[in-house]
């Protein structure tokens, strides 16, 4: 597989990534990148990146370390080959032309910025191997934290002790201090063991600086199996618990574990399509936990949504052969500006989760979920309707390949998917790895993408 083009993460002394984005129109600016270039003639190709770099910002001298490369999705079967360097320079002395706009960015923040997501994952990949890279892992870390998170997503918290010598009395995550001989990870198994934590699938991602001490923290990431904190031996009641990724920003936490839990989860998405698979050891789709019943599971999503979406409960509905109609709920973004329509607004119909990983094909839900596509419902008119749970499930075996075709048919008759994902949340997804919307992201992909029902409609 050839190498044609390379593209450059430069990264300060405070491990921020220099991106740039160029004014599109009068009144719009590009997406968020970093700096590329193409070897042309025989050039080499690292030379074409440093004259690129002179030329376009003024600066030499870059001392460039090849990371990794990724699939250049602009050019089938090539590669773009990703380096990173060192420059912590003024950025105002920088040879830029005034419609071009610079910024530093803290790599947890990028999924804040409007760019292409398999840049995003390439950008983290490159930034946190070269911030990392010259820490022996196993040696110089002694403490390490976890962030660990159930089958739904949230994240499992505990209260610092009051008479903690350090940060009392705040929240942080689960953590351990390796013993003589002892790795990280073997170290955090026995704590973990020690408050009664089941923990599964540790991986070990990155370290960080704590300034209070001066020592390194590895920062593991890993899936609790339990579902009540309350039942945790050897706490008080409250001082564990689970909480959503969007309440972190409102408690008190230790810089340290915050900057991790931030970087942690920004390592694990928004990404695009199913690359999704080649990251993560477990299923990138998690199922939903069991309900006692249909309605239990309707109103614990919908609580999760409310915040982000107007809900009418139970919408009546005309079917164009004339038979009457009703589906669970409808839902309006409350910030639909964001949307490519200019009204968006979807339903959906749910039915009771099966047991964990008992997913399969349900072919009467999505006969019924048709229908209600081609129904005429009271005050919206036809919509496009979302499954929840999704009718099928992808495994790890076949990466979600098996149902492609079949999950791109019933997006273009106006069916997509309310699932939970990954280091996403709840995540509104057509033609198999369109992500409309997410918890984490707000509107995504459906700024580009309709959602309004049409058979074979592509935009």
């Amino acid at each position: 597989m050839g190498h044609a083009r390379a593209a450059v993460v430069v990264i300060d002394d405070q491990g921020r990534v220099l991106l740039h984005r160029r004014q599109s129109s009068p009144h719009e600016m590009s997406p968020w990148c970093v700096f590329q270039s193409e070897a042309r003639n025989g050039e080499d190709l690292v030379d074409a990146l440093g004259i690129a770099i002179a030329k376009e910002l003024g600066v030499t001298g870059f001392d460039l370390t090849e990371v990794l490369a990724v699939p250049d999705a602009e050019a089938a079967g090539q590669q773009i080959r990703m380096f990173a360097g060192q420059w912590s320079g003024d950025l105002s002395a920088l040879n830029s032309d005034a419609q071009w706009e610079l910024r530093f960015v803290d790599p947890a923040r990028l999924h804040e910025l409007e760019m292409s997501p398999a840049l995003r994952d390439a950008i983290l990949h490159t930034a946190y191997e070269q911030r990392w890279w010259t820490y022996n892992k196993r040696m110089d870390p002694r403490l390490a934290l976890v962030v660990l998170t159930n089958q739904i997503g949230r994240l499992l918290l505990h209260r610092r002790p009051d008479t903690a010598a350090t940060w009392p009395g705040v929240w942080s995550m689960f953590g351990a201090a390796a013993r003589p001989g002892e790795t990280m990870s073997s170290a955090l198994e026995r704590e973990l063991r020690a408050e009664g934590i089941e923990a599964t699938d540790l991986r070990d991602l990155f370290l960080v600086r704590d300034e209070t001490t001066g020592r390194n923290v590895a920062v593991f990431s890993g899936r609790w199996t339990g579902h009540d904190p309350a039942v945790l031996p050897g706490h008080a009641a409250g001082d564990v618990t689970l909480v959503d990724v969007e309440s972190v920003g409102n408690l008190p936490m230790p810089p340290q574990a915050r900057e991790a839990l931030l970087r942690a989860l920004a390592l694990h998405g928004p990404t695009s399509g199913w690359d999704v698979w080649d990251r993560q050891s477990s299923l990138a789709v998690i199922p939903f936990p069991p309900a006692p019943s249909e309605k239990a599971f309707a109103d614990r999503i919908l609580d999760h949504l409310a915040p982000h979406f107007h809900v009418e409960r139970e919408v009546a509905g005309i079917h164009c052969s004339g038979r009457p109609m009703r589906i669970d709920a409808v839902l309006k973004p409350r910030a639909p500006s964001g949307w490519k329509d200019d009204a968006p607004v979807f339903g959906i119909e749910f039915k009771i989760p099966p047991s964990p990983y008992g997913y399969g094909l349900d072919p009467a839900s999505i006969a019924q979920a048709i229908d209600y596509t081609h129904t005429d419902w009271v005050g919206y008119g036809r919509l496009m309707v979302a499954l929840c749970p999704p009718p099928i499930m992808r495994t790890k075996a076949d990466g979600g390949h098996g149902h492609r075709v079949l999950l791109t048919l019933l997006a273009h008759l106006g069916l997509a998917e309310l699932l939970w994902l990954n280091g996403y949340g709840l995540s509104l997804v057509k033609h198999d790895n369109r992500l409309l919307w997410t918890e984490r992201t707000g509107v995504h992909e459906g700024r580009r993408w309709t959602i309004e029902p049409g058979l074979g409609n592509r935009h």
